[in-house]
């Protein structure tokens, strides 16, 4: 009788350790509506249609209680402007401040703040305006090394951090996952972009057989892991393949 019960009491206490809770303070400055889009995750992921509407409070402050017991993505928009926030269970307190024209600043306080900090910068990067970069290049093996230092060179901050014991090591699979699918959409813009490009008349492109390979290299690594969803960059990745890439004949 007793073990059952010490059984009982065990499940219990592991049920009620696995349910942990985020507590997210979010404070507006400059803020011209005081309706905030909240974008909350499934089961950790990106799922856009799970989208919410709320209103801070007369101190311009929104207050979240969040059940997860796993690192998740928050989207948070004022306006018009949207930030992407990677939510860890615990306290976490964030300012951001409107009131300047040319840009905002978000400061972040809670777990794994070095990396949220140093993630919000990249915030306003643009996978198609790095397409346009690369497509510069005529190379497509030069393309290729030069998305694959640009990543390794943006992942190493965060590396640093990990060592430095800066951010939890869930932080940095998300981060890298959002980062790995950033490249991964450019380079899938740039195979779409001159395949549709060489196809008008009287164009200087030319779909050569390396763009076909790029295209067809960058789907056969990826939609493995329901875990990529959280990821700014998986939806246009995965529309590039679902409107395009299935459609064509790379023969």
């Amino acid at each position: 009788m007793k073990k059952y019960l010490f059984a009982i009491l065990l499940a219990l206490f592991s049920k009620i350790a696995s349910a942990q809770t985020a507590v997210v303070e979010i404070k507006f400055i400059g803020a011209k509506d005081k309706n905030v889009a909240v974008l909350l995750p499934v089961d950790g992921t990106y799922f856009y249609p799970n989208r919410i509407q709320k209103e801070f409070d007369k101190d311009s402050v929104l207050t979240l209680n969040l059940k997860i017991d796993q690192i998740c993505r928050v989207d948070i928009t004022n306006s018009k402007k949207n930030h992407v926030f990677y939510i860890e269970p615990g306290k976490s307190s964030i300012t951001i401040d409107l009131s300047k024209k040319n840009q905002n600043f978000v400061d972040f306080v809670g777990p794994s703040a070095a990396g949220q900090l140093l993630a919000t910068k990249r915030a306003n990067k643009y996978y198609d305006d790095q397409a346009m970069t690369y497509r510069k290049i005529a190379n497509v093996a030069e393309i290729i090394e030069l998305a694959k230092a640009d990543e390794a060179k943006e992942l190493k901050a965060y590396q640093e951090l990990l060592e430095q014991h800066q951010i939890s090591n869930a932080f940095y699979v998300q981060i890298q996952k959002e980062i790995k699918y950033f490249y991964l959409a450019t380079l899938g813009f740039v195979a779409t972009d001159v395949y549709f490009s060489a196809k008008k008349p009287n164009s200087k492109d030319k779909f050569t057989k390396e763009y076909a390979d790029l295209w067809d290299g960058i789907y056969k690594q990826s939609f493995s892991d329901k875990n990529d969803l959280i990821t700014t960059h998986y939806y246009d990745f995965a529309r590039y393949y679902a409107d395009s890439y299935v459609d064509v004949d790379l023969q």
